[in-house]
């Protein structure tokens, strides 16, 4: 979790999580999620239109806290599990849990298994919420045929004389009928609740072999069948990962160290329900084991936690001495997860300490970010002036180039340029860029080149640069920045000048953050062009089809008809008014428009 005023918001990263808003009295106004948090916390504070409720809110907006999660599904909910228990004001939905579906198993010595959007409807145990639906019932089905678990209601289970027709199709195993016995069944109970608890392997290698086998004996439909199970369990375990299904209290520290401070993350697990996210930071460097002594002392006071609790760290048991520690009665240390759904928890624990060690760093400002790449890049003089080449293009269509100008800490919109590529080189990046930096520079005066031109790409597109540099005789610093292989954010990898080998600075570089908004930008101006002219080129290409019809002929149609829309809803005696159209010419283009619905 970091924290950032309504002028910071520039700042917030690209990335999937949950965002709050507080006043300044540091009350919660609102809960959100996003797929990309700057993108849409930004909406906020530059979209003038908003609803009468949010307008209502944004004037008292005076603090933006983050939490970074691995997926979309992990932000649905946790914002949902922040929403019910915070409760705040500007929230409308999440306010019950009947939102989404619960699997539930009822309070029987024989369980039954169910669905039920109502969480505390008496039952021993309860999985979710689960926002995919459609895999919830498939995964349901798929549970009750595997562990051979009973549906039907209590009543009917107590009237059965013998089995009903799901035992009959393989889908139960009758218990109402003494057709298994109690600890049986219950040992099917207790492994379709680790199935949802995370502890997946087991069940997913059984069903991973029984469609290889049906393969290799041809069985294709068998196969296909088994593996559209294996996608639906693992969507399931992926939807419903934050919860724990069971009543046991669980706090996860994720920790990241820097040479000053050690950044704390915690999700705090209550009753199986992530209810909290908060962040912690260490001033003093101290030893791992004097840290965990003074998170216990701050987590859980003197008087001791009052329900049996469990404490989950990253950090291996090898590496501790715990024997000084004094460890409050009812609490239990982990080092490291123990299951699947703990492992994922302990990542987003992760993932926010590291993000919070990098938004507690104080030097933020563009100025002090260009400083980091200078020292990267080992310049002696400022890099007060930098252009960004990126190729926009939708499948070789319409290509532009797009360069964009930072200078004097600050991009330059009004010095930004677009250069259209010949068609012909639409699909070849490298023939592309190479055609723009050529047309950019080859007349313009050496004072006025850029300090460093950044290449949206990696290698070939620096190489292609560095020979038609050559050929023009121009001497320029060149640095190319490609995403990688998993294209993530922090991944990137700089090739600079003639090395080789690529700088990789990481998430937290400075430099990097510089380079990307740089990057950003050029691709943001670029695709917008590309889609202008692609839209405009689409728009101009029926006007252009119309069989028999001339330039001056068409300034007339769309004269009348503005539109292609219009155009196609005119009948043959609406287009032969226009002027310079016979009725003969207005029915061609009539059945023209009309081979085309």
């Amino acid at each position: 979790m970091s924290t950032f005023t309504p002028t910071e918001y520039p700042l917030l990263p690209p990335t999937t999580g949950v965002y709050q808003f507080f006043n300044a009295q540091n009350v919660l106004l609102y809960i959100g999620k996003a797929v990309n948090l700057k993108k849409r916390v930004s909406d906020y504070f530059e979209q003038r239109t908003h609803s009468p409720r949010i307008a209502q809110m944004v004037p008292h907006i005076s603090k933006i806290v983050i939490t970074l999660t691995g997926t979309e599904q992990d932000a649905l909910l946790l914002e949902q599990r922040l929403i019910q228990s915070l409760k705040p004001k500007y929230n409308i939905i999440f306010r019950d849990d009947k939102t989404y579906s619960y699997l539930c198993f009822s309070n029987h010595s024989f369980p039954r298994i169910y669905l039920h959007k109502d969480k505390y409807k008496p039952a021993s145990s309860h999985f979710g919420p689960f926002t995919d639906q459609y895999n919830l019932h498939k995964t349901f089905e798929m549970l009750q045929k595997h562990f051979l678990l009973r549906t039907c209601s209590d009543s009917e289970f107590q009237s059965r004389k013998r089995p009903c027709v799901l035992y009959q199709t393989g889908h139960c195993s009758a218990p109402c009928v003494q057709k298994i016995t109690q600890n049986a069944y219950q040992e099917k109970i207790v492994q379709a609740q680790s199935f949802l608890r995370g502890d997946s392997s087991s069940l997913l290698r059984t069903l991973q072999e029984k469609m290889h086998l049906a393969s290799e004996n041809l069985e294709f439909e068998k196969a296909i069948e088994l593996r559209n199970k294996i996608h639906s369990l693992s969507a399931l375990l992926q939807d419903s990962q934050l919860e724990q299904g069971s009543n046991h209290n669980l706090d996860i520290v994720g920790m990241y160290q820097t040479d000053s401070k050690t950044h704390l993350h915690l999700l705090r697990i209550q009753r199986g329900i992530l209810q909290a996210s908060f962040p912690l930071t260490l001033s003093e460097p101290e030893s791992l084991e004097h840290q965990i002594e003074s998170l216990l002392s701050f987590l859980y006071p003197s008087e001791g936690t009052p329900e049996p609790h469990s404490l989950l760290f990253n950090t291996p048991t090898n590496t501790l001495d715990l024997t000084n520690i004094i460890i409050p009665k009812g609490l239990s240390l982990t080092f490291g997860a123990q299951t699947e759904s703990q492992q994922r928890l302990l990542q987003m624990a992760n993932k926010n300490a590291k993000y919070a060690s990098f938004q507690h760093t104080p030097t933020l400002s563009l100025s002090d970010k260009q400083k980091d790449l200078e020292t990267l890049l080992e310049v002696s003089t400022p890099l007060n002036h930098i252009e960004c080449f990126d190729i926009s293009h939708f499948n070789a269509e319409s290509p532009v180039a797009a360069c964009v100008v930072y200078k004097n800490f600050q991009m330059q919109p009004k010095e930004h340029r677009i250069y259209n590529i010949q068609k012909h080189l639409g699909g070849d990046d490298y023939a592309s860029i190479s055609q723009a930096v050529a047309r950019r520079y080859q007349n313009m005066k050496q004072e006025e080149f850029p300090d460093l031109i950044l290449l949206d790409g990696g290698l070939g597109q620096l190489h292609a640069v560095q020979r038609i540099f050559a050929h023009l005789n121009l001497s320029i610093p060149l640095l190319a920045i490609s995403k990688g292989r998993a294209r993530k954010v922090g991944d990137e990898k700089l090739y600079y000048q003639t090395n080789p080998t690529p700088l990789t600075p990481g998430i937290d570089s400075l430099a990097l953050q510089l380079l990307a908004h740089i990057r950003d930008e050029a691709h943001r101006y670029g695709i917008e062009r590309n889609r202008k002219l692609v839209s405009e080129k689409r728009l101009n290409s029926l006007w252009d089809a119309l069989p028999g019809v001339g330039t001056k002929k068409k300034e007339a149609l769309k004269l009348v008809f503005q539109t292609t829309s219009n155009l196609r809803k005119a009948s043959a005696e609406q287009l032969s008014k226009v002027p310079g159209i016979s009725p003969k010419l207005a029915q061609s283009i009539h059945l023209f428009l009309q081979s085309l619905s």
